[in-house]
């Protein structure tokens, strides 16, 4: 239900914000979708915060430590089950000193990344290599004002009742 919520959100901010120069959307196929989300995060310079279930894709979860080590502050906030996996990326984030948060109750259904504050990646795309061959869910990505803000407020939001 979430995800529906979270989609439907994404399609009315991007038909009611419009087209202004300085804005930029771009929906990526779902075998291209990793390539581009990667493609986004390399021109980070600031910050970035991650909303996932999980992040299982190495090749994004080695971009955000790099990205970390680089000085780009890098927040991520998974699913409880996630982050208590035995999964390797998860100790790949954790030992490159990435600030991992884990929603207390309930099941994370949010996919987004917020990068500078500047540009939101949103989707339903489970930042998998599964989800390659399994979704077949677009990845939007858009540098609208009034999207990226209410993507911050919902991080700020789920970040005040995460546990470390």
């Amino acid at each position: 239900m979430r995800r529906l919520i979270t989609t439907l959100l994404l399609l009315a901010v991007i038909a009611v914000s419009g087209c202004a120069h300085s804005q930029r959307t771009a929906v990526s196929p779902v075998r291209s979708a990793p390539c581009n989300i990667l493609k986004e995060l390399s021109a980070a310079r600031k910050t970035v915060w991650v909303a996932a279930y999980g992040i299982h894709f190495p090749a994004i979860v080695r971009e955000l430590v790099k990205l970390h080590k680089s000085g780009v502050s890098v927040v991520v906030y998974l699913d409880r089950r996630s982050a208590m996996s035995k999964s390797t990326p998860i100790y790949i984030l954790l030992n490159g000193d990435i600030r991992v948060l884990v929603k207390k109750k309930n099941a994370l259904n949010n996919r987004y990344m917020i990068i500078d504050g500047k540009e939101v990646i949103a989707g339903s795309y489970d930042f998998s290599p599964g989800a390659r061959r399994r979704d077949d869910s677009p990845e939007v990505i858009r540098n609208s004002p009034e999207l990226v803000r209410l993507f911050s407020d919902d991080f700020q939001k789920m970040l005040a009742a995460a546990e470390l």
